[in-house]
């Protein structure tokens, strides 16, 4: 479902496709809210499912409190990009000012690594894909994915977050 995004690039709209959920990072309540909801919808109430529940809603916590301290202006999770898996991606966005010595950012430059991360007490081996579009005032909007590297391949998952960021538009603010 497409979804409007407030940034100070400018405002743009983002369809994140099947079953990916935005967290809220204005207010923590409505985080702790939403995190909650997702994991609870995602995993149900079954009381032998406490442990996962716990872990997952610190897994998301942990990714938007570091949103937060980042500077992001939007969070994304993707609670099964690969069937049995759970909470298989995220996605942040910010507002990046772009150097002029480099010139125009005239199309999307996408960065593809992998490394560790540390997330609910374990740590884990992540692919990251990076995405600098141009905004319409001659900023650099980041899109930053990351999906474990146990799950997926890199080469599996390009398709999907090119055709992400390819949906990308702009909303006039004029309109």
């Amino acid at each position: 479902m497409p979804e409007i995004v407030r940034s100070r690039g400018g405002d743009y709209v983002v369809a994140l496709p099947g079953s990916w959920t935005i967290i809220p990072l204005a207010n923590r309540v409505e985080t702790a809210n939403a995190v909650s909801a997702l994991v609870t919808g995602y995993v149900g109430r079954d009381d032998r499912r406490a442990q996962l529940r716990r872990v997952l809603r610190e897994h998301v916590l942990g990714l938007a409190r570091e949103a937060r301290t980042a500077d992001i202006e939007f969070l994304a999770v993707a609670p099964e990009l690969v069937p049995g898996v759970p909470f298989g991606g995220a996605l942040t966005t910010r507002t990046l000012p772009w150097p002029a010595d480099a010139g125009p950012l005239t199309q999307p430059v996408r960065t593809v690594s992998s490394g560790d991360r540390e997330s609910a007490g374990h740590v884990e081996r992540m692919i990251s894909v990076d995405y600098v579009v141009p905004t319409p005032v001659g900023a650099g909007l980041l899109l930053a994915f990351s999906v474990p590297e146990a799950t997926v391949s890199a080469e599996a998952i390009l398709p999907l977050f090119d055709t992400i960021v390819e949906a990308i538009s702009w909303v006039d603010a004029g309109l």
